[in-house]
């Protein structure tokens, strides 16, 4: 007869640490249900239990023992714990909070910078519709400065812009005849327009804007553009646009002599609608404008905290003076030009302007708005195709500056985003391209 397995093989086998054999054996005689297998069975059963009553009695001990250790607090042991539970609701409270604000304050500044994206566009499109009604009264578009050469300081002198020309059209009159079309911006007699603020020339999402720059004209050496008593005269206030009207490629002839006058400046391959000098001072006409309406741009923005010097930035791009760099935008450096490499002030053009003040730039992301000559407003990317630039020259390949102009390599190629700046340049450019 076989003999039957002892208690430990039973164990051994529960536990999964049998041998072979000791699992078969058990399996075997458990199959038999013998008596040997019951008392085996219940021994066992008996060992559990008791290994389980100690166990028990042992976690007691330390719970009673745990127990007299918090009796022995300054503060009774209930009032404790009651305490560390509130101060844990609160902690949990506060990380909830905080996670909250975490998830919803981004998505509410997307919302907000959505809101000021559409606002952004919809000036743009007030400015286009105004340049089209002042199309339809005077038979031309509005002079981009106008710009006098004064014999007497031998250098051109810049006048009204563009932009109050079309405050009338805009419902803005009282602006309007506010100043003195006889007067240089820059005159005493039109410093109270010079401090007016007009939120449909400002882009919401650029704070700067709003506030008003402090300009004392007895600073400027020249006597062309002071009219106050000097140094120690009055600070006027200034009040800014962050739209400029498209010069086109180049800057233009502005503080250039009739005579030193680059040709590139007179060619309509790269001139603007608004490029100063253009029509002998009179606006454009739509026949001037070969390009197409729908391939032209009309207008763009740019940014005040993007300047450099940042000194410069309280007094930049005044609304009313007519000079290229103050209201008028050119696309010689690509959108956004904080984005070239090292300092901007070392890519100069021209009257101490440099990229900073010249090109468009936002702060929308990945680009900026543009109005056209059909009164569309398109989101143009940053990565548009444009012609790259030398950072070891500040200027892109087969450009040279010259004393008064630039020098344009014939064989020099430019992008999408200088074709849709000129008015006459022929070029043939997919709507899908930009």
């Amino acid at each position: 007869m076989q003999q039957p397995p002892d208690l430990d093989a039973y164990i051994r086998v529960l536990h999964g640490m049998a041998t072979k054999a000791e699992a078969d054996a058990v399996r075997s005689h458990m199959a038999s249900r013998s008596p040997e297998y019951e008392a085996a069975w219940k021994e066992y059963q008996d060992r559990k239990d008791r290994i389980s009553e100690e166990q028990a009695e042992a976690r007691a001990l330390a719970d009673v023992e745990r127990l007299s250790r918090l009796s022995q607090l300054d503060e009774p042991s209930g009032s404790r714990i009651g305490s560390r539970a509130v101060l844990i609701n609160g902690m949990v409270t506060v990380a909830l909070v905080f996670i909250t604000f975490v998830l919803v304050i981004p998505a509410w500044q997307a919302s907000r910078e959505a809101a000021r994206r559409m606002q952004c566009p919809n000036n743009l499109k007030a400015i286009a519709l105004a340049c089209a009604q002042y199309s339809d009264i005077f038979s031309s578009y509005p002079p981009a400065g106008a710009s006098v050469f004064s014999t007497s300081c031998g250098r051109w002198v810049a006048s009204t812009s563009w932009l109050l020309r079309l405050t009338p059209q805009m419902g803005l009159e009282t602006a309007f005849n506010s100043y003195n079309l006889g007067l240089p911006p820059f005159d005493a007699g039109n410093s109270t327009t010079l401090g007016v603020r007009l939120g449909n020339f400002w882009c919401p999402s650029d704070r700067d804007a709003e506030s008003l720059g402090r300009l004392k004209i007895g600073d400027f050496p020249d006597d062309c553009r002071r009219r106050d008593p000097g140094p120690g005269g009055p600070a006027w206030d200034l009040a800014h646009s962050n739209y400029a009207g498209c010069g086109g490629i180049f800057p233009s002839d502005t503080g250039v002599q009739p005579n030193q006058i680059n040709k590139v400046f007179r060619t309509l391959s790269t001139r603007g609608i608004f490029s100063t000098g253009s029509g002998g001072g009179r606006g454009l006409n739509i026949a001037s404008m070969t390009d197409g309406a729908h391939n032209t741009i009309l207008a763009g923005e740019r940014c005040i905290d993007v300047v450099e010097p940042a000194g410069k930035r309280p007094t930049t791009f005044p609304w009313t003076s007519g000079a290229y760099s103050d209201t008028i935008f050119t696309t010689l450096y690509p959108i956004n030009p904080n984005r070239l490499p090292g300092d901007l002030t070392r890519y100069q053009t021209f009257g101490g302007s440099n990229a900073s003040m010249d090109a468009a730039s936002s702060h929308h992301y990945g680009g900026a708005s543009f109005a056209f000559l059909d009164g569309s407003v398109h989101f143009i990317r940053e990565g548009v195709d444009s012609w790259k630039i030398d950072p070891t020259t500040g200027l892109p390949p087969g450009l040279v500056k010259k004393e008064f102009g630039f020098e344009l390599d014939p064989n020099a190629k430019y992008g999408i985003y200088q074709a849709l700046s000129t008015r006459g340049g022929g070029e043939l450019i997919n709507p899908e391209s930009y």
